[in-house]
């Protein structure tokens, strides 16, 4: 019994954790101040723990998804490179014309 709880609290320190980071805008529409934040909490449950004066509004601008836990005060990982969408230019050779 004691070897199953050992093997069970080793495996589990090295278990595979992921979490979602957002970047949150908050306008204030009094002031027009607005401020960006990285957070795992999404809008919803951001303004669920840290009340928003009645002037401001929350929406998220950006989100990915990391590998990792944010245990010990982990940094929360950088945004990935995306590169720009490509758009798809017709082909003049495909086109048939149907005259």
């Amino acid at each position: 019994m004691r070897f199953v709880f050992l093997l069970t609290f080793f495996y589990l320190q090295y278990s595979f954790a992921e979490y979602r980071v957002f970047v949150l805008k908050i306008e204030n529409s009094k002031t027009k101040v607005v401020k960006t934040l990285k957070s795992t909490l999404d809008p919803n449950q951001y303004k669920t723990i840290y009340l928003l004066g009645t002037d401001e509004t929350i929406s998220y601008v950006d989100t990915w998804r990391c590998m990792g836990a944010t245990r010990d005060f982990k940094a929360l990982c950088a945004a990935p490179i995306r590169l720009p969408s490509a758009t798809p230019k017709a082909d003049s050779q495909n086109v048939q014309n149907k005259s």
